[in-house]
């Protein structure tokens, strides 16, 4: 009887369990799987439900259809505000911390002064199917996977009768952006830098070469300016990797995806599809990109690094990876990018988002002209050749 009665605990128990795992499992992992490639201390900590969800909703229409975002703002985006000259969208990392994003900001501000007193910052939250489990979230609010939002990707479905509109993160930032354009609201705005540290420079790095907005902004006078700093990897636009030789043809065998979207331009995803190789290079060789690397973030078993075999490819660290890809933009679109493409080392700061916004240099791309100093003689980090020890991963970080 009894010997009966421990073995039906047991078999409740495990059972119990096992419906947690496959639960959890596929509201994680449903449409972009978060692979075993990914170190387990970075993956587990993106997959758990935001520590703060920003309640302010923004009403948007993304791609036709009505949409809200969770938006932190400065200024009230419905009201008029003439002395505004400048917007600073930062987007927050992977653990899609918006306010810790939009305080870093807010102190880099500060530290701006005068040149601060004219700016709107605002930091959008891009939430994840995990959250929407944790929070009670409204119908109309996207969802994305834990990896989804970083590089445009489609959001998840959300109702059981599959009434959803499946929207890219990537449009609904074009929407965010295009509210910016209503001269009655801002008349004075001339200049928006999206701005983004590890993943969220990951999402402004890629939007740089395929968002649509900027030339809506552009229409009305106002500018773009791209703040990456410190991502995981970067879009390249041919087969061509760096290693000790000089840039040379990955070869495939190595890392049959290493050429996939998002470190590449095979098998994109939808918003990215609509354009041609050709028209993104074009496009990003046009737009204006600072690239802020950290001195010291050098380290090669960083959790929240990505190391699929894709990611080594372009380098072993983020410094490494950073300093090869600005060699490569002259290489693929010409002498004349350095013209609109600028690299900045910042020194003695690693993987933190707010040694880099509030650096004199950061600040000074972000609220000012650029003008800050820069290390005579800086080395460039010798890059060894890539190995395909892990598999690839349909999104990184």
């Amino acid at each position: 009887m009894w010997d009966t009665l421990r073995w039906m605990r047991t078999v409740m128990w495990m059972g119990l369990q096992v419906a947690v795992c496959v639960g959890s499992c596929l509201a994680l992992q449903r449409g972009s799987p978060v692979q075993a490639a990914a170190q387990a201390t970075g993956t587990g900590v993106q997959t758990q439900p935001v520590s703060q969800m920003v309640t302010t909703l923004i009403p948007l229409t993304v791609d036709g259809a009505a949409a809200r975002l969770p938006v932190l703002a400065t200024l009230a985006l419905d009201q008029g505000h003439a002395d505004v000259t400048r917007a600073i969208i930062v987007i927050h990392g992977a653990l899609r911390n918006a306010e810790g994003s939009f305080t870093a900001m807010q102190h880099a501000m500060t530290l701006a002064g005068e040149a601060g007193h004219h700016a709107l910052i605002l930091a959008p939250q891009f939430l994840s199917e995990v959250d929407a489990v944790r929070y009670p979230l409204p119908l109309d609010v996207p969802v994305w996977s834990v990896d989804g939002w970083k590089d445009g990707s489609l959001s998840e479905i959300r109702r059981d009768d599959s009434t959803d509109q499946r929207v890219s993160s990537f449009a609904v930032l074009d929407a965010l952006l295009e509210t910016l354009s209503d001269r009655k609201l801002w008349p004075a705005l001339d200049l928006v830098v999206l701005a983004g540290h590890s993943a969220g420079a990951q999402f402004v790095q890629r939007y740089a070469a395929a968002g649509r907005a900027p030339t809506v902004l552009s229409h009305q006078g106002i500018h773009t300016r791209f703040f990456v700093a410190n991502p995981s990897s970067y879009l390249y636009f041919d087969e061509r990797r760096p290693t000790e030789h000089g840039f040379v043809t990955f070869p495939v065998r190595r890392c049959p995806g290493f050429d996939h979207y998002k470190y590449g331009l095979e098998a994109p995803n939808p918003y990215v599809a609509s354009q041609t190789p050709q028209a993104l290079m074009s496009h990003y060789a046009r737009q204006q990109v600072i690239y802020l690397l950290g001195s010291l973030d050098a380290d090669a078993a960083h959790p929240f690094l990505d190391h699929s075999c894709a990611a080594e490819a372009q380098g072993p660290t983020r410094l490494a990876r950073g300093q090869a890809y600005y060699r490569y933009l002259t290489l693929v679109l010409g002498r004349e990018v350095m013209r609109r493409h600028h690299q900045v080392l910042v020194e003695g700061v690693g993987h933190d988002h707010q040694g880099m916004f509030q650096s004199p240099c950061g600040v000074a791309w972000l609220f000012a002209n650029g003008q800050c100093p820069q290390p005579v003689g800086t080395s460039l980090v010798i890059l060894p050749k890539a190995e395909a020890s892990r598999p690839v991963p349909s999104h990184g970080r």
